[in-house]
């Protein structure tokens, strides 16, 4: 089974471009965890050091089938260990993937590809880790040139900010439109608990009520400066289920009102 080859990656546009700018398989891997937000808005991608592991942690924000689920985790496998690949380094290059089965099959039908370090996912998401050796090896010059065209310079430059706090904040901003999103949603996209998701954001020094609160500012703000936004319109793009909600909420955040906002020369 061969569903990954070395033009694949390369393949995916922004994806590819970002990953094979970089100089060896950790720094891809970090910058994909870092770009995915601006990528897709319904999954996540977490790249995490401990020791000596890399490990990765891949969730959807929607439920599937298990049938679908296996596939994916089966492409996303498969493109790992072609990243791997481009080092030089011969298989086995991933340390332990818990994946989600086949339900007929099971994982018996690509253990050949990888080895028998394939394990069921009991919560069906995916995580992979990586000897950190294996990710620290230098791409090879030929998989660097593969990615040199010009789109590859037009994307917009990745921010150093590798927070968790700056992964959620698209996350939120694609959730708003149909309501509040809540911690436990939000929890949910990235494969962890609430208690985990707060911990994590009090060790950066915010919560997630501040990053909701930051992601709606800048979004009323975007908002009215287009002009032609109703107050109306604006409430449920932010997720407010009523004008006077939101009201509150700006002069909260600004000490003025909608109306005033708009017509503030300093926004």
């Amino acid at each position: 089974m061969k569903i990954v080859n070395q033009a694949s990656v390369v393949e995916l546009g922004f994806i590819g471009g970002v990953a094979l700018g970089a100089r060896n398989p950790l720094e891809a891997l970090q910058r994909l965890s870092h770009a995915m937000p601006m990528h897709s808005s319904h999954e996540t991608f977490r790249v995490s050091i401990e020791e000596d592991q890399v490990h990765i942690h891949h969730t959807l924000a929607f439920q599937v089938d298990d049938e679908s689920t296996h596939a994916v985790h089966v492409l996303l496998i498969s493109m790992l260990q072609q990243l791997m690949r481009f080092t030089g380094l011969q298989s086995p290059l991933l340390r332990r993937v818990e994946m989600m089965p086949h339900p007929k099959a099971g994982l018996a039908h690509i253990s050949k590809t990888f080895s028998d370090r394939l394990l069921p996912s009991k919560s069906g998401v995916l995580n992979v880790s990586i000897d950190l050796s294996v990710a620290q090896v230098p791409f090879q010059a030929v998989a660097r040139d593969r990615t040199a065209n010009p789109r590859v310079g037009q994307i917009q430059p990745l921010t150093e900010d590798r927070s968790l706090a700056a992964s959620i904040r698209p996350v939120i901003a694609a959730m708003l439109h149909g309501g509040e999103p809540t911690i436990e949603r939000i929890a949910r996209a990235f494969g962890g608990s609430v208690r985990s998701l707060q911990r994590r954001l009090s060790d950066e020094g915010t919560s997630y009520s501040e990053q909701l609160d930051l992601v709606r500012r800048e979004l009323a703000l975007a908002h009215l400066n287009e002009g032609d936004v109703s107050l109306t319109d604006l409430s449920e793009r932010l997720g407010y289920s009523a004008q006077s909600a939101l009201t509150r909420a700006v002069r909260r955040l600004t000490g003025l009102t909608p109306s005033q906002l708009a017509d503030d020369p300093r926004f």
